[in-house]
């Protein structure tokens, strides 16, 4: 978490989309892990009836098991919110992060999932209403799509920058149980008023033109998700199955790390890490040697520097393999694709949005990442605090929170906090992304209003949102800082 000092004039908003994703991708066969190889069981016996019920289920959604402080009673946060206790604040996002990064359940391929990739994408929760179940056990899919903040400028009719189409990364959404079951549901809305299916675009249109005139613009809003609830936007880069694949280390805005500091995109980023796919798990980050730099894939869209590549072994970095659908849908999702995939190639975790409700304006935290080095000044984070909650590649990625807007919290003047994610908001698509707030963004989520071209001319990307303010909430209804519900409902 970073504070900057007020600015004045009008800036554009920077909004950390939770949405809905593009092209659809094949669904992955999946088992549940292995049984024990002691006696083989009978058919019939309860063991075995179990095991085929689950099968039969396929993958379900995990929960974060105990031991990771989730989820942390809403008070004891608040506090921390209320003292500005980052240390507090980074601690409980690592556990997080530990916990959704655990082994899960689930096997595809001979590889144990990670909690979050056995929760809800937005293909499973944003169907039309009454739409049949599919068939079968549920599997896992991984819906890449360009992401949704790349343009915002563009979905207001502002001209976008030249190089907004650059960038390589795709993502997806994922829904823990929680968060997937609640917006799967209809809710009386406001609480004891007609039910509503927050997924479906009718349902809000008709709760939108509901709202009484002599309700408070700030009760304008669906009714909350569960406390429980945690929503994901993992982003993706691809590594090819051979050679050495050039991976962008961000550094910060500084001339040695980029050649663009005011948009900073991962395109520009000087420092690159070559992925080894058959890289010795046990080797490090370290410099590549001569012979490694000329094993690189060439990736024209790159300007790294070559005299500054570094060296790693693809099992820092989590991953799974691409299938024939999967690589397909990866190159349709790419603005300007640098490299094509194919099946057998590598989607490596660049980054990930991670966003609980915990508290009312949820937590927000976002980590991408860094080999464990960290950028100068860890801007806009690093790895400090890091726990041995945290295992395996997952102990390799930097993080920053914003859990308030500004600092004091409840103060419309505030020092601004500033958080993002290198990946994502440094995109020419998207104004000032450098100088954002996840909550900030996210506060300004609403039904019908989906243009986004800019805050009003009192606001700032990472500042006070007054949710009572009718300039942009008084004919628009409030959906809990969830972008995914305005950005996937069903028409």
């Amino acid at each position: 978490m970073r504070l900057r000092g007020l600015r004045t004039g009008r800036l554009g908003s920077v909004l950390l989309l939770l949405a809905g994703l593009g092209a659809v991708t094949a669904g992955l066969a999946a088992t549940a892990a292995p049984a024990a190889k002691d006696k083989p069981t009978a058919a019939t016996t309860p063991a075995a009836k179990a095991t085929a019920k689950a099968a039969a289920a396929g993958i379900q959604p995990q929960d974060i098991p105990t031991g990771f402080n989730f989820p942390t009673a809403q008070p004891v946060v608040d506090g921390w919110v209320a003292k500005n206790d980052t240390t507090a604040m980074r601690n409980h996002a690592w556990d997080v992060w530990g916990g959704m990064s655990a082994p899960s359940h689930a096997v595809i391929r001979l590889q144990h999932l990670p909690i979050w990739e056995t929760w809800y994408g937005s293909d499973e929760v944003f169907v039309a209403a009454g739409a049949p179940l599919a068939a079968g056990p549920r599997t896992i899919t991984r819906k890449f799509r360009r992401p949704h903040q790349f343009d915002h400028l563009r979905r207001a009719g502002v001209a976008v920058p030249a190089g907004a189409d650059a960038d390589q990364i795709v993502s997806f959404n994922k829904f823990s149980g929680a968060s997937g079951k609640f917006l799967m549901a209809s809710h009386p809305t406001p609480p004891g008023g007609a039910s509503v299916l927050y997924t479906q675009q009718a349902a809000l249109n008709t709760l939108n033109a509901s709202w009484a005139q002599t309700v408070p613009v700030e009760n304008r809003k669906i009714v909350d998700f569960p406390r429980e609830a945690i929503d994901t936007k993992p982003v993706m880069w691809l590594v090819k199955k051979t050679g050495l694949t050039p991976f962008p280390l961000w550094q910060g805005t500084g001339a040695d790390a980029t050649t663009n500091a005011k948009n900073p995109t991962p395109t520009t980023w000087l420092n690159c890490v070559l992925v080894d796919p058959k890289g010795d798990p046990k080797t490090g980050l370290r410099p590549a040697t001569p012979a490694e730099v000329k094993q690189a894939n060439l990736n024209a869209k790159l300007v790294c520097d070559a005299k500054r590549y570094l060296y790693a072994p693809l099992a820092m970095i989590y991953s799974f393999v691409l299938s024939a659908d999967e690589a397909k849908d990866f190159n349709q999702a790419q603005g300007v694709p640098g490299m094509t995939a194919e099946a057998g190639d590598y989607a490596v975790l660049a980054a990930m949005h991670v966003t609980t409700k915990e508290i009312v304006n949820w937590t927000w935290q976002t980590f991408w990442w860094s080999g464990g080095k960290n950028p100068p000044n860890d801007f806009p984070g690093g790895s400090a605090n890091l726990n041995a909650k945290v295992r395996g590649p997952w102990r390799n990625y930097a993080m920053c929170t914003a859990y308030s807007m500004v600092v004091p919290a409840t103060d419309p003047k505030g020092k601004p906090v500033v958080c993002f994610n290198p990946f994502l908001e440094t995109s020419p698509g998207i104004p000032d992304g450098i100088d954002s707030n996840c909550m900030s963004c996210h506060g300004t989520a609403r039904w019908p209003g989906n243009n986004n071209g800019g805050y009003p001319a009192t606001y700032l990307p990472n500042g006070y949102i007054n949710f009572n303010d009718p300039t942009w909430f008084a004919t628009q209804t409030r959906t809990d800082f969830a972008w995914a519900i305005p950005g996937d409902a069903v028409q």
